[in-house]
């Protein structure tokens, strides 16, 4: 299983732009679950409000090829809205003790949501990565002076919200087939990931 995802990892930055566009399936619909932990109504028709935001920054460790990641939003959280819209930026780095292939930093501004079999799904229709193993200071959230190359589409599907050791999310992209391929599995160890309802027409609830 690593030497498939770390190969499939090599695969994705190989490919040209031209190939991922044709390769790409369409997101996802929002699957059948109609609510989050019986909280937030899934993507809707209708008037469109603010319904929930995810926040948060910190560490996690790829629980499937080991190594380091950083992760963190922009500053103002990623707004999800009813009709299945959503606000803000994703930013993910593998820090050098990742296996090769992974180290640098991939980020792109979410644009949709869903809700997968009762989990968030936020989605990044176009993104950039930065490859990078030397020093940084990643503190800062400034980026490193690197290439920056167009990458693949990808989601960030949250298992669970929460800080060390219950915190976890997935980095998946599509695949031409249909479905999904995990590149990462995160298990957060400091920090945190946290949901916030916007949106109390249906009573407070969700995770700060």
């Amino acid at each position: 299983m690593r030497t498939t995802i770390l190969s499939m990892r090599r695969l994705l930055s190989a490919i040209s732009v031209a190939a991922i566009l044709i390769a790409v399936m369409a997101l996802p619909a929002a699957a059948a679950a109609p609510r989050l932990a019986g909280t937030i109504l899934a993507p809707h028709a209708g008037h469109v409000t603010a319904v929930a935001k995810i926040t948060g920054a910190g560490t996690a460790v790829m629980t499937d090829v080991g190594g380091t990641s950083l992760w963190w939003e922009n500053k103002g959280g990623i707004t999800l809205y009813s009709d299945g819209s959503a606000k803000g930026t994703f930013y993910c780095v593998d820090l050098p003790d990742s296996p090769p292939g992974y180290p640098g930093i991939v980020w792109g501004d979410v644009t949709s949501w869903t809700l997968d079999n009762g989990l968030i799904s936020v989605h990044i229709p176009s993104s950039t990565v930065i490859p990078w193993s030397d020093p940084w200071d990643w503190s800062s959230h400034e980026l490193p002076p690197g290439p920056r190359i167009a990458f693949l589409p990808w989601r960030i599907q949250i298992q669970n919200f929460g800080g060390a050791g219950v915190g976890h999310w997935t980095l998946d992209v599509p695949v031409a087939t249909g479905g999904w391929f995990t590149i990462c599995l995160e298990q957060v160890t400091g920090g945190k990931i946290a949901l916030k309802q916007l949106d109390w027409q249906e009573g407070p609830g969700g995770n700060n």
